[in-house]
């Protein structure tokens, strides 16, 4: 692996100054250039994970969570640190109070909107075989979200604004929706036409229980988890 060209320490004070003649790197995984000692022993706290990432191959962090792998391996990554600047997501030290909140679906969230979620991109970020949690599950109710573009004064636009989750977010543009998703977008529009066209039905006035008979009517008890997924996108997303 090729070492970074600048000090590896995120509160270095002398970026701007810096001789990477003068410069040495980690001698156990030869990945991080430090200006100093001081700034070497000052990032340990951060580096010795992704050191040992790095020395054993990736086998030190294979069960890592995903936000454990996002913050303590892509986040001393040179090709993941680069692709966080790109989002707009902090790429390097402390975890941020949204983070905190959030977890993995923060960054999950980003890569979704701006179109990046590939799957090179979801092991940068996230490590492999994280299918078993809910990476791909929130993956995928990003992708609605984003494809969807609720407008304002629908629950789910107010959500993100007050938690200022498109906070430094360099603008959505969201990978073109498949055919399953375009069926559900389709969906979610036909259950907000017949809230908005049917008094029984509509916000405040309706019941909630004509709104269940309805999406019975229309989808069969059978497909129940997929009428609930439609019906909460279609709350959310509603104005």
């Amino acid at each position: 692996m090729e070492p970074t060209k600048e000090c590896g320490n995120p509160y270095c004070k002398h970026t701007d100054s810096l001789d990477t003649k003068d410069m040495s790197y980690c001698s156990q995984c030869h990945g991080v250039l430090y200006c100093s000692k001081e700034c070497q022993k000052c990032d340990w706290r951060f580096h010795k994970i992704y050191c040992q990432h790095l020395t054993t191959n990736g086998s030190s962090s294979e069960r890592f969570c995903a936000l454990h792998y996002y913050v303590a391996i892509a986040g001393q990554d040179p090709p993941a640190q680069a692709l966080m600047k790109q989002l707009g997501l902090p790429a390097h030290g402390e975890i941020p109070v949204r983070m905190r909140e959030f977890g993995f679906r923060l960054p999950l969230r980003r890569l979704v909107v701006t179109g990046q979620d590939t799957p090179e991109n979801l092991t940068l970020f996230f490590g492999k075989g994280k299918e078993a949690e809910d990476v791909t599950y929130c993956q995928h109710m990003f992708r609605i979200e984003a494809l969807f573009e609720p407008p304002p004064g629908s629950i789910r636009y107010e959500i993100v604004k007050a938690s200022e989750l498109d906070l430094m977010c360099p603008g959505w543009s969201p990978r073109p929706a498949s055919a399953a998703e375009s069926w559900k977008l389709q969906e979610i529009r036909a259950i907000h036409h017949a809230f908005r066209n049917n008094k029984h039905l509509s916000f405040p006035d309706g019941k909630f229980e004509d709104r269940i008979q309805f999406l019975v009517e229309r989808y069969g008890v059978s497909r129940w988890e997929e009428m609930e997924e439609l019906y909460t996108y279609a709350v959310e997303f509603m104005v």
